[in-house]
């Protein structure tokens, strides 16, 4: 935007509090600040792949794909509403920049802490509690337990029917189950394995320990929470008809935010939009005899 005239130095001489917002994949600082880059490279960089491949000495594995340029668009939405906020209470401008590789740090925050203190990163996997991941029941679905408490723990072993546990010295509390990790992991798979995942489901929801059936997309579109909550809606394409897409993450009481169809189609909106800017249409006329739109 520089080379155009149009950095951020540029367009503060014609608005002194303008808002200009960047997104690039590496940062606009250091060695690479001028490469290109796409979400599969920024995850690479970012060490995410290498922890949920489980560590240095396995092999990588990539999140999603387009998670880290979501996680960047978010931001960058979050960073442009704080801009706003605080030229409303400042009356400032500034420039912020959003990049992939910062996106990734910032959802990595506590597992790169641990790194930074210990020198040490094992992966996601090897790091997780007995008690806060998922086993294979006998219906061949797995089932998620989230029992990272002592009264999860005790809620646990009452849906197991392994009331036996809760006093035994190798799990008795979150220290010894964590060194014991092996020995409980092997006595919970043996037990999941005794019955069905709709079994363990309702077991485990009776008794207050957080769970869920992990689900394929398949499961998750049969799901009523997902419809009830709108995170699931259907929509109507001026192209494609009706569909089915996710709906809004964030609901919002007074201006609840809504997906009225799908993309319109190359250059729909584009008179409305020069209208609303205040062209007239001889000046539209003009841009599309020249082809400019």
């Amino acid at each position: 935007m520089e080379r155009w005239g149009l950095g951020y130095s540029d367009l503060k001489e014609i608005r002194e509090d303008i808002i200009l917002a960047s997104g690039s994949s590496w940062g606009r600082e250091g060695p690479r600040g001028n490469q290109p880059g796409y979400d599969h490279v920024g995850q690479a960089f970012s060490g995410v792949m290498v922890e949920q491949g489980g560590g240095p000495t396995q092999i990588p594995q990539a999140l999603i794909g387009g998670f880290a340029d979501q996680i960047g668009a978010m931001l960058l939405a979050f960073g442009i509403s704080s801009a706003l906020v605080a030229r409303n209470s400042f009356g400032i401008g500034q420039h912020l920049d959003v990049s992939l590789i910062g996106a990734m740090t910032a959802v990595q925050a506590m597992p790169i802490t641990r790194f930074l203190r210990t020198g040490k990163q094992i992966g996601f996997e090897a790091r997780r509690a007995a008690t806060y991941t998922h086993y294979l029941s006998r219906d061949g679905k797995y089932v998620a337990i989230a029992a990272n408490t002592q009264r999860f723990w005790v809620n646990l072993c009452g849906a197991l029917k392994r009331q036996d546990l809760i006093d035994d010295n190798r799990f008795s509390d979150p220290f010894a189950r964590a060194e014991n990790k092996d020995e409980l992991v092997e006595v919970l798979e043996q037990q999941f394995l005794t019955e069905t995942s709709e079994y363990w489901i309702e077991q485990l929801t009776n008794a207050d320990v957080p769970n869920s059936l992990v689900m394929s997309y398949e499961d998750l579109e049969l799901q009523a929470q997902m419809w009830d909550n709108g995170y699931l809606q259907e929509i109507i394409s001026d192209t494609l008809g009706a569909m089915r897409v996710p709906g809004p993450p964030v609901r919002m009481s007074e201006t609840p935010p809504k997906i009225q169809g799908g993309g319109p189609r190359l250059g729909f909106d584009t008179e409305t939009i020069l209208l609303q800017l205040g062209y007239d249409w001889d000046q539209i006329t003009s841009l599309r005899d020249r082809e400019v739109i």
